[in-house]
């Protein structure tokens, strides 16, 4: 499969302009559109600061939940 990913593409009035590279060979596209989050960015030591900020699983609560995807995975 072949995919693009561009970003803060510009459109004039109603029309969009991709430029596709020259090794980019499919004739149909799928095309999904969401506006930009203009002056929001997220970065990765945010994200982390972030993570930091979370509560850490005991030893007795990764235990349980050892035992139950166990159990879980013996039911299947």
């Amino acid at each position: 499969m072949e995919a693009i990913k561009q970003t803060r593409i510009k459109r004039t009035g109603k029309e969009l302009i991709l430029v596709l590279p020259d090794d980019f060979t499919a004739d149909e596209v799928d095309i999904l559109i969401w506006p930009s989050n203009e002056g929001i960015e997220i970065s990765e030591k945010k994200i982390s600061d972030d993570l930091l900020q979370w509560p850490e699983m005991s030893d007795e609560e990764l235990a349980t939940i050892t035992e139950k995807r166990k159990h879980l995975n013996a039911w299947k």
